[in-house]
């Protein structure tokens, strides 16, 4: 399994996963077009749990303009270095087909198949910025169809040398690998980067993509096979390796004292908040809620490692039985940003954007680059900057990674699992300690009536069910003899509902996190509709306290504390949030519901309304799923109360 979180030079990693078909893995480099029908493939998949098929009328595209910094061939690129891999299956093979391609016509790069001597085959292709005229470099290997190929290209523009290695995974080998150097200049434009989109007459590419990366590096071709065997892991952020004459006690870095970091870590990281909530609950479902610890959550954080060899598998082992019952750094890898410029040793200030990133005065942040990284201390932090206590001791050149970096100590170390050739993995669970300050700002997007209204409904996947329980709090009394008596603890049924928070943004990740610190676990509520068609107008509304509605029972189910707010939902517009004063039933097939403030809207008959339920979290353990930098998921369920 191939991890290239740590790897700075790695620009784009689309992996092509369920719910998941525009993401880039390293965050910066989305597919904003998809076009035709692109979709996940879960069956015919080479990596992880899909793949991208086209059809040979759809492709994806990324405008110029919206590519990370520091993607190779990007307008303004001086470099102009690029390696590229990834998996392919071809259903057909015709003319030209384009795989990979940054720019429309012949504008700068492109990977794919081209016609030469009447077959078409695996080709290189450095445009000069002129259509047609474009320098082809053929393999003379031309790829059979319904087959999976493993690809690496690379290429530097300064010398014009380019490697195309393909290996045939029915084969089980390399069928070729070509280099050479060409004579064309490759034009860097601003056209778009684009997966397979033809030339003008060419074939659009059918068939399917997996696990896409780029780097603005030359990869070697050993690299280019360890991507292929899932064997490329990039360290996260690391203290160093001690000297070989040095203990394991006392070798810690001089601007915190810690424990030695010790191995690969990889995606998904596993964060969980433990608020503590006390509760006294009336038979009516009102509640008194007592928030511990100040509504400061616990946090608890689970990494997998993977350890390349019976080496590092050693080393854990050592360090294990010398730091187990010691603290530990612990880097907040999902708030990570990438640092372009060089940065020299003795810097006393870092340039980052530090929003949505939990950087605190006199806590610590962690400067990683691949064989170089050191933990510092951050004396006063500011929206684009980190003030040192201190100064750096290392330099860096190029990219880097920044974060910030709690310290904690081992909860629980899971059962190695050991693969074939030394290789293993083990989850390591950490309890932060550093982590006593709430997180503030939460500003709802909505209010009304005194509480927050939470206005995006709940995710729902692909083969995703929610779940909606319904207790009725009730006990069973069973004598001796005779009957056994059935006795309610309270008025209303105990209801909970799913919750799913399926997140991909910085912003949106952290007001989560606003959210859940706000609302201190279970200690505060707040209204959510459920974004169903609850309710049914039977009349239009035009204007009034009155709206009618198809008679499903509610006038029977009563008005009630669990259930008094309804949300209108005007097309494309923001819901309307009013609260029922009063039901009547108007007729057989009829009610009326009396609201406490008229819309402005018009609704016609027909239309649907939902219900606004008085929640809070059914739980004051939150789980959130890290799958990269400023995307996660997190699922919870809430109950209903009545305040």
């Amino acid at each position: 399994m191939n991890n290239f979180a740590g790897d700075a030079n790695c620009k784009g990693w689309w992996q092509f996963e369920p719910e998941a078909l525009a993401v880039d893995t390293m965050v910066l480099n989305d597919w904003t077009s998809l076009a035709g029908d692109p979709v996940v493939d879960v069956v015919q998949r080479h990596e992880g749990l899909g793949s991208l098929y086209l059809d040979g009328s759809s492709w994806l595209e990324l405008a110029d303009a919206s590519l990370g910094a520091g993607f190779p061939l990007k307008s303004g690129d001086a470099n102009k270095i690029i390696s590229v891999a990834g998996r392919v299956r071809f259903v057909s093979v015709t003319n030209e087909i384009v795989i990979f391609k940054k720019g429309y016509q012949d504008d700068t790069f492109t990977i794919g198949l081209k016609e030469d001597a009447g077959d078409p085959e695996w080709a290189i292709g450095v445009g000069t910025g002129v259509y047609p005229t474009i320098e082809w470099h053929c393999s003379g290997y031309t790829p059979v169809v319904n087959r999976w190929y493993h690809f690496g290209v690379t290429y530097r523009d300064d010398t014009k040398a380019y490697v195309m290695r393909v290996y045939d995974y029915a084969a089980a080998a390399v069928v070729f690998t070509m280099s050479g150097n060409g004579t064309a200049d490759v034009q860097v434009t601003g056209q778009a980067l684009i997966i397979g989109y033809p030339n003008i007459g060419d074939s659009y590419f059918t068939g399917w993509l997996d696990e896409l990366v780029v780097f603005n590096d030359i990869l070697s071709t050993d690299e280019i096979d360890q991507i292929r065997a899932g064997t490329y892991i990039m360290e996260l952020p690391a203290a160093g390796d001690p000297p070989a004459d040095t203990p394991l006690a006392v070798y810690v870095p001089e601007v915190i004292t810690m424990a030695p970091w010790y191995g690969i870590a990889c995606w998904p990281i596993k964060e969980r908040l433990r608020f503590n909530t006390e509760i006294l609950q009336s038979h009516d479902r009102t509640e008194q809620r007592i928030a511990k610890r100040m509504g400061i959550p616990r946090q608890v954080v689970t990494i997998p490692f993977l350890l390349r060899d019976y080496t590092d598998a050693a080393k854990l082992d050592n360090i294990l039985h010398e730091w187990g019952k010691d603290r530990w750094p612990v880097p907040i890898w999902w708030e990570a940003r990438e640092h372009a410029d060089n940065m020299a040793a003795g810097a006393g200030t870092i340039t980052i954007d530090t929003s949505y990133a939990d950087y605190r005065d006199g806590s610590h942040a962690m400067i990683f680059q691949r064989d170089n990284a050191e933990v510092v201390t951050v004396d006063t932090v500011a929206a684009g900057s980190l003030t040192l206590d201190g100064v750096t001791a290392n330099a860096y050149a190029g990219s880097k990674w920044i974060m910030p970096c709690r310290y904690g100590y081992i909860l629980d170390v899971a059962d190695k699992e050991q693969y074939v050739g030394g290789a293993a993995k083990v989850d390591i669970t950490f309890a932060i300690q550093d982590n006593d300050t709430a997180i503030a700002g939460w500003t709802a997007p909505m209010t009304y009536d005194g509480y927050d209204i939470l206005t995006k409904p709940s995710y729902m996947g692909t083969g995703h069910t929610h779940t909606e329980g319904h207790d009725p709090d009730t006990v069973l009394i069973d004598a001796p003899a005779g009957r056994f008596e059935v006795r309610g603890n309270s008025t209303y049924n105990e209801v909970t509902q799913e919750h799913v928070w399926q997140i991909q943004t910085r912003a949106d990740a952290w007001a989560l996190r606003q959210l859940l610190h706000a609302k201190k676990g279970r200690q505060g509520v707040f209204l959510i509709p459920t974004f169903r068609n609850d309710i049914t107008l039977s009349r239009a509304y035009t204007a009034g306290l009155t709206i009618y509605v198809v008679n499903r029972g509610y006038m029977t189910m009563g008005l009630n504390a669990l259930r008094t707010y309804v949300a209108l939902r005007p097309p494309g517009g923001a819901i309307q949030v009013r609260q029922v004063t009063n039901i009547a039933a108007v007729s057989a097939t009829e009610e009326a519901f009396t609201l406490d403030g008229a819309s402005a809207t018009i609704f016609p008959a027909g239309s649907h309304l939902c219900w606004v339920d008085i929640c809070r979290l059914a739980d004051d353990n939150v789980a959130i799923n890290w799958r990269k930098w400023g995307s996660c998921s997190c699922s919870a369920d809430l109950v209903r109360v009545t305040e």
